[in-house]
Order: structure tokens, then C-alpha cells, then sequence
């Protein structure tokens, strides 16, 4: 029998990593507690919410995809509350989560072990983790074939549409869902 290895998401690894600085997998801690890997404030008035204004997800899995939705908008550029680009580095990123600075070495062995890539440093530049060197940025939301990828050159095509190289018949909806959630992916 053969098994075939998959190499781990780039984006995924990092949200491990942020995630582990909060211990999440500790039920003692309100990373566990409130279902939220990296403490995420609630921004909206209707989002349940704990004590300290941090977020407080029905299950698991819904603190987890948005806490992956948010690393990716952080390391492409894209988020609108923080400064980040994708020269930013990884350093940065461990700041804006409300770590000390110091903390990015523990990012880095973290990755280093998940992504099996010794190379990766402390000031590595955001933009690695969303370019694999195949192609370019590309913003992509959480549904896969309904979902919008944004170029950075401004062009919103659904996934569907880029794939096929024709245009977007819901370019509105689409830009609108562009903004709320999404993932990082070079296409």
C-alpha cells in the first residue's frame, strides 16, 4: 500500500500557529472557551461576544474558518484594520494579534515543523505565504465555486467564471461577499 503525503496549506499552518500561542486546544482557556483559536474581536454589534469584547463562536469549526479567513486577509493586504502588506513580516502579523514581538520565533518553529521548511524566518515577508512562486496573489472567498477571486490588479470574477476565463454575472453580490469573508489561494 501506498500513501500519498499532502502538503499543508500555508495559510492553514499559520492560523495553527497564531492558534497555538493562545493554546487552544487547552479547555482551560477562553481561546477554548469561546470556540475562537485566535481571540477575534467582535466587530459587529450581533456577533455574541465574551467579557473582553472577543468573539464567541457556536462551534469549533466556525471559530476556526473565521480565524483562516482572517490570517488570509491579514497576509494579503486586504484587511481593513490593521496595516499589513505582503512585505510585512511574520513578526508584524504575531503583533498585530496582541502577542509580544518576541513570540514570532515560536511561530517560526511551529511552521517550520508543519510546513517541513527550515528556511522560514522570523522576518519572513507575509506575501510568501500566499505565493507559492506559481502564480499571483489571488483573494479567494470561503465558497468554492460560488465564491469571488479578487487580482490584485482589481479584476472579480467568480471561481467558476476565472476558471473558464468568462465574466461574473453577480459582480455586485460578489464584490459585497469579497469584503466579508475569504481565503488567500495562488491561482
Amino acid at each position: 500500500m501506498t500513501t500519498t503525503t499532502r502538503a499543508v496549506d500555508r495559510i492553514e499552518a499559520l492560523t495553527d500557529a497564531l492558534a497555538s500561542l493562545n493554546n487552544w486546544t487547552d479547555p482551560r482557556t477562553p481561546a477554548y472557551q469561546n470556540r475562537n483559536p485566535l481571540l477575534l474581536k467582535a466587530l459587529l454589534p450581533d456577533h455574541k461576544r465574551d467579557e473582553r469584547g472577543r468573539r464567541v463562536f457556536e462551534r469549533l469549526a466556525a471559530g476556526y474558518d473565521n480565524a483562516r479567513n482572517d490570517v488570509g486577509l491579514k497576509v494579503s493586504g486586504r484587511s481593513t484594520y490593521c496595516n499589513l502588506t505582503v512585505d510585512s513580516t511574520l513578526t508584524d502579523l504575531v503583533a498585530v494579534y496582541g502577542h509580544d514581538r518576541s513570540r514570532a520565533a515560536d511561530v517560526k518553529k511551529f511552521l517550520r515543523a508543519a510546513l517541513r521548511d527550515d528556511s522560514i524566518r522570523e522576518c519572513q515577508r507575509l506575501g510568501w505565504f500566499v505565493n507559492d512562486g506559481q502564480g499571483d496573489y489571488k483573494y479567494v472567498s470561503e465558497a468554492e465555486e460560488g465564491g469571488v477571486i479578487v487580482g490584485f490588479h482589481g479584476e472579480r470574477k467568480t471561481a467558476r467564471s476565472w476558471r473558464t476565463g468568462q465574466g461574473s454575472s453577480r459582480k455586485r453580490h460578489s464584490q459585497r461577499r469579497a469584503n466579508q469573508v475569504g481565503r488567500v489561494q495562488t491561482v
